[in-house]
């Protein structure tokens, strides 16, 4: 199992010598257009935003807050 690496819905995935993730799969997202208070927008997949890692990057980083509210 080790050796072998895993086609799936996440990506490939392979296991170092201790078992871990040879690769990390942490995302940095941030919700972006929100324009109320209601739990919807965050239900909705076009606010969040990959950020991070560059391979699965969908938007750039907004920032400072001020810009954001722009």
């Amino acid at each position: 199992m080790r050796k072998t690496t895993f086609k799936t819905v996440v990506g490939d995935v392979k296991f170092g010598a201790k078992g871990e993730w040879a690769e990390d799969r942490m995302l940095l997202v941030q919700f972006q257009n929100i324009k109320s208070n209601s739990l919807d927008e965050f239900r909705d997949l076009s606010t969040e935003v990959i950020i991070d890692p560059p391979q699965y990057k969908s938007g750039n980083l907004v920032y400072p807050y001020a810009d954001a509210k722009k």
